[in-house]
């Protein structure tokens, strides 16, 4: 029972950096066509807000997720393994794209590229599978999805703009995210056996 439910989440965060995509082109669309092709130069789609809006909308998708399919699959700690399994499946598609987009532009793929965010997406589904699990509200768990949010943009605008300084920025990100991580892993039996 568990395999079946282990492969469902990883088809579902597939599923979901899908309808991300999706989402940000229409958006990247919407913009091209609001804003005339000459003055859009290849630093538009990297400015704070567009860095914001891929981090919100992967973030929401996540969270419509982990409430829709993943939690309802999962009881205890596999509430955190289901939804890392998705974040796995979610690093997969970005891993594919990040691949394909360095093969178009003939710039050398990078491992690092693929090695710092796999971690970053595999660690806030896990970070949602918990705190989603745990909460009592039947209503939208703002407080996480901001976090999840906040700390995605800051690991993708350390990326883009904070060249010196992103190897530091990244390094931190995932050290927290992997700490929160664990803690809930080890916890979430007693939480919910508590509640």
């Amino acid at each position: 029972m568990y395999l079946k439910n282990a492969i469902q989440s990883v088809f579902w965060g597939i599923i979901t950096a899908g309808m991300s995509l999706i989402f940000q082109l229409v958006i990247i669309s919407l913009s091209i066509s609001q804003t005339n092709l000459s003055e859009i130069d290849k630093d538009f789609f990297g400015t704070i807000f567009f860095l914001f809006l891929y981090a919100f909308s992967e973030e929401a998708f996540k969270y419509f997720i982990v409430v829709k399919k993943i939690i309802p699959l999962s009881y205890g700690r596999s509430f955190i393994l289901n939804a890392w399994l998705a974040g796995i499946g979610f690093s997969l598609i970005e891993a594919f794209i990040i691949y394909q987009k360095n093969i178009a532009e003939k710039i050398n793929f990078s491992f690092e590229d693929v090695s710092t965010t796999a971690p970053l997406h595999i660690l806030t589904f896990g970070i949602l599978g918990y705190f989603l699990a745990i909460s009592e509200k039947k209503r939208i768990n703002i407080n996480i999805l901001l976090f999840n949010v906040i700390i995605h943009f800051i690991y993708n605008y350390s990326i883009l703009h904070l060249d010196y300084y992103s190897s530091a920025i990244k390094s931190a990100v995932i050290i927290l995210l992997l700490a929160i991580n664990v803690y809930g892993l080890l916890i979430v039996n007693k939480k919910l056996a508590s509640d």
